[in-house]
């Protein structure tokens, strides 16, 4: 047995001796990896799940865009709730009850033959997804920080792997089997897999000292800039990796005239990148320091962005797509393991403010860079991203000296 101490914990406050408590570390590491799995499987049916919905309601792409729209301002109000439930509860009723909404909101989805029933589940699914986000990347920056490996480039590899396993089985048994029976096994899934993996987390002791320490408008807007600035990291990493999303098909078939086979091979090579980069990236973290690794993910990804946007054919705009992901990777994880970690700020605050800020991109990017591709040319899409992602280069220095204030290990060092 391990004895991991929680020094920051749930709460961004040194523990007391009566919070340390021992557990296995490689049990606690296979937990939240279960944990990040679980939510990217639910993540990826979802995307298999849009098209099922629209064909069952007989609605049009902006209807359905109201009802995302809709959920995706849900999931932003769950996200500032969560670090308030994680700071007076601790991450894992969190992390229960959200896998319980979305294993209940899952299998409703396909099965209402109504637009309104079906929004309802939609928002609620959505909601669920949120709240455990916050809650499993709070864990993880607890175990993180008790240990004296890095591990959140791992845990977000997991959560992609989720994501492309949910995406390409749950696909197939959609087709092959109904809507129905595909959300009903993925829900229970998640279900099983978080409860199983719930019961590895270690407990932890909330003291009345902890609890007073931590001020209810510190919880819902921390002050420190510095939070907010790891959230303008995630901003821009969370559009970035959305623009290729959606966009990286249409502007490899429209502008560079790929045929459909090869469009969609733009957003598979920039996943299959992120997912061996974030494999690597613990070891990367720990081999180069944090400050190195995100200096050199910067410069990687905007130049990856940069070459798509210029390139003359389509597989020079995927090579790009591929350093992008690749350069992508591991912005989050550093981002989410600096907000767990800055001086008077309670980590489960930092990270959902983090994460917010991040989910507020995904609702303005879509729009806006549509708005982009239309006026100024689908090229200048990708080429916006790359001066975005470069742009970052200016929060290397203030993340550092948010290290130095902390003492911690694993942020961004100065």
């Amino acid at each position: 047995m391990t004895d991991l101490r929680d020094p920051q914990g749930v709460h961004g406050n040194t523990p007391s001796a009566s919070q340390t408590i021992p557990v296995n570390a490689g049990r606690l590491r296979a937990a939240i990896s279960a944990i990040f799995l679980a939510n990217g499987m639910a993540a990826g049916l979802w995307a298999v799940m849009v098209p099922v919905l629209m064909a069952n309601l007989a609605i049009s792409e902006s209807e359905m865009g109201i009802i995302l729209l809709v959920g995706g301002i849900s999931a932003v109000g769950n996200l500032l709730l969560s670090g308030k439930l994680i700071s007076m509860f601790g991450a894992r009723p969190v992390i229960l009850v959200s896998a319980i909404i979305i294993a209940a909101a899952l299998p409703m989805m396909p099965m209402v033959a109504s637009t309104l029933p079906a929004a309802a589940a939609v928002v609620v699914f959505i909601a669920g997804l949120a709240l455990m986000d916050v809650a499993m990347n709070a864990e993880a920056a607890d175990a993180e920080n008790a240990s004296t490996r890095s591990m959140m480039s791992g845990f977000h590899a997991f959560w992609s792997l989720g994501a492309m396993a949910g995406a390409a089985a749950g696909g197939f048994v959609v087709a092959k089997l109904g809507a129905a029976t595909g959300a009903t096994g993925t829900a229970g899934i998640v279900l099983a897999v978080c409860s199983v993996a719930i019961l590895s987390l270690p407990r932890r002791k909330i003291t009345e000292s902890t609890s007073a320490s931590i001020s209810a408008e510190h919880v819902w807007f921390p002050r420190n800039p510095i939070v907010w600035l790891t959230g303008f990291v995630a901003f821009a990493a969370f559009v970035s990796e959305g623009s290729v999303l959606d966009w990286s098909a249409h502007y490899l078939r429209k502008t560079l005239s790929a045929d459909v086979a090869i469009s969609g091979l733009a957003f598979g090579a920039f996943s299959l990148s992120m997912v061996i980069a974030r494999f690597a990236g613990d070891w990367m973290r720990e081999t180069f320091g944090d400050r190195r690794l995100m200096i050199a993910s910067i410069l990687i990804s905007a130049f990856g962005m940069i070459t798509a946007s210029l390139s003359p054919t389509p597989v020079i705009a995927m090579a790009g797509f591929l350093l992008a992901g690749f350069g992508n990777a591991n912005l989050v994880p550093i981002a989410f393991s600096t907000a767990s970690n800055i001086k008077g700020v309670p980590a489960g605050a930092g990270i959902a403010t983090a994460t917010m800020c991040g989910y507020s991109g995904v609702l303005a990017a879509p729009a806006t860079l549509g708005w982009i591709g239309e006026h100024a040319g689908m090229s200048w899409i990708f080429m916006t991203m790359g001066i975005l992602i470069a742009s970052l280069l200016f929060a290397v220095p203030a993340m550092g000296r948010a290290s130095r204030q902390t003492g911690r290990r694993r942020t961004v060092e100065a």
